[in-house]
């Protein structure tokens, strides 16, 4: 615990997530940890949160309450500071020690699983079977048999609460519920880490409906192949849903006869947007999506391929001035171009659609598409449904879509 007023106090950790929530009409801070170390949000006024943002490792609890009284004229108990200090470090908010602790050992036993655990079940979708079976099929029963014109070899889906899109995930799961697969590539968007440009796991994935095998004959593979220029640690997929949700969807539509998979995530490729140059100038890009291919190909796979993305991310919430709602039908119009290009399955246009803009509208799926173009090479592609969500209270907004390939 700590108690000294006169000792630094361990810097708030720079990837927990804050964002503004109305609570009886009054304006919040809500935290959240996104590795999930603390399972609970915490929610505290602003001024507080401006407050905790003055730990960075080198002030003590002292030092701050001076920076208060000086800057506001406010005197403020040490003892008070002190409790949002605790309260804070009992959640790991802190960089501390405890937290450091409790970090090792949640990645030492999530590397010791040979199963990943349905994380958000229970949260995002019904844990038990029964009920979470009825969950999926009402969005299915929604859209019908909406479906590509062809059997895909490849779909985007998104990963967006399956509470508010879940019936534009269909479209895209419908067009390869009758392919010929021995395996499924799940290249899904890692918002929780950046610790490499792809993130292999080789565990099954539970669901509610029943387990999903992983690949391992063909993961291992990949590792082999891409040593060292992959990471060995698999932890950022232990509370990933960019992976879990089109895990469930499969389970879904496949049943017992649910073909295994290779779930990779992959960050941001944020270099290539910023330095102009294509992702196929990476030599960590080019070593993983060669090693993918050759080792389909050396495996005998025949493979199916989701792409698990959401697409643009506007409005305050998302750092922009502007409320979503001003920008709606211009984001509209620069989405479609840029899924006109995917669809044409045209990469080198796609990228330069996103690196002219700087990614101005945060598409995050773009490593995981230029990835899919360079594994795979589709050679056609068709947009299947199109949405955007308009979280209004926030103003803000995310668009999705799903497509498929062949």
């Amino acid at each position: 615990m700590i108690n000294s007023i006169t000792e630094p106090v361990p810097p708030l950790r720079q990837d927990i997530e804050a964002f503004v929530v109305q609570v009886e009409r009054e304006e919040m801070v809500a935290l959240r940890d996104p590795l999930g170390i603390a399972r609970d949000m915490l929610v505290f006024h602003p001024s507080a949160y401006e407050i905790m943002r003055l730990f960075n490792g080198d002030v003590s609890v002292q030092d701050v309450l001076k920076l208060i009284a000086e800057s506001t004229g406010d005197h403020i108990q040490p003892e008070h500071l002190l409790k949002l200090v605790r309260e804070l470090d009992a959640h790991k908010f802190l960089l501390s020690q405890g937290f450091i602790q409790t970090f090792r050992e949640e990645v030492e036993r999530f590397q010791d699983q040979r199963v990943r655990p349905a994380y958000l079940a229970g949260d995002a979708y019904p844990a038990e079977p029964d009920e979470c079976e009825r969950f999926i099929e009402q969005f299915f029963s929604g859209v019908g048999d909406a479906r590509s014109s062809f059997a895909a070899t490849g779909i985007i889906t998104p990963h967006i609460d399956l509470r508010v899109g879940g019936g534009v995930y269909v479209p895209a799961f419908n067009s390869i519920r009758h392919g010929d697969c021995d395996t499924v590539v799940v290249l899904g968007t890692s918002h929780y880490s950046e610790e490499d440009y792809f993130i292999l796991c080789e565990k099954d994935f539970e669901t509610p409906l029943g387990t999903v095998q992983a690949d391992r004959a063909l993961v291992q593979r990949i590792r082999e192949m891409s040593y060292p220029e992959l990471t060995q640690t698999d932890f950022a997929h232990r509370n990933e849903h960019s992976i879990e949700f089109p895990v469930l969807f499969l389970k879904y539509l496949f049943g017992p006869e649910c073909p295994p998979i290779v779930p990779v995530l992959c960050t941001s490729l944020q270099d290539a947007i910023e330095e102009e140059r294509v992702p196929g100038e990476f030599p960590e890009f080019l070593t993983f999506t060669r090693a993918v291919r050759e080792s389909l190909n050396d495996l005998k796979r025949k493979p199916v391929f989701i792409v698990s993305v959401d697409w643009s991310h506007v409005g305050k919430k998302f750092g922009d001035m502007t409320a979503a709602g001003d920008m709606l039908d211009r984001v509209r119009k620069s989405d479609m171009e840029q899924l006109e290009a995917v669809t044409r399955c045209d990469a080198a246009a796609f990228h330069s659609l996103v690196v002219n803009n700087r990614n101005r509208t945060r598409i995050d799926g773009y490593s995981c598409l230029q990835a899919y173009f360079e594994i795979a090479h589709p050679r056609q592609g068709e947009l299947l449904r199109y949405e955007q969500w308009h979280e209004v209270e926030r103003e803000s907004a995310v668009t999705f879509a799903s497509l498929a390939f062949r």
